[in-house]
């Protein structure tokens, strides 16, 4: 088996795959992301379609031309540090669909206004580490 990759072309996303598993892709790098993104729930290649169930750790650290985050109900796992440095970053909805959320995954995101959540944090101090409060 080999680990391969796909770009999104709208958002310049890197998502990577392992052929021949169960299907199901990680975003593995947005750092060619701005703007406001959509993470996609799914793609195909070779007439394969593979499930994104994982945001990679780092996946968007210190990018700061990104500004606003959409997450599919595809996504399983935030991993940390994920978004950490993401300064320009103001908003960003977190589905039911994710069960664990990483350490710093959103630390520094010094401008993050709205969070909606609709999902349980539990470790909510140290995913948001360094994000000022607005209000």
């Amino acid at each position: 088996m080999s680990v391969l990759q796909y770009t999104d072309a709208n958002s310049g996303v890197i998502y990577k795959y392992t052929n021949g598993t169960a299907n199901s892709g990680l975003v593995f790098s947005g750092q060619n992301a701005s703007g406001s993104v959509t993470l996609l729930s799914t793609f195909s290649v070779s007439s394969v379609t593979y499930s994104v169930k994982i945001i990679g750790g780092t996946a968007f650290t210190n990018n700061t031309n990104l500004t606003n985050i959409t997450i599919p109900t595809s996504i399983q796992t935030i991993q940390a540090s994920a978004f950490s440095g993401c300064t320009n970053l103001t908003s960003v909805t977190i589905p039911s669909s994710v069960t664990s959320i990483g350490n710093l995954a959103f630390s520094g995101c010094s401008k993050l206004a709205t969070i909606v959540a609709n999902t349980l944090i539990t470790n909510f101090s140290s995913v948001f580490s360094n994000v000022n409060p607005v209000g």
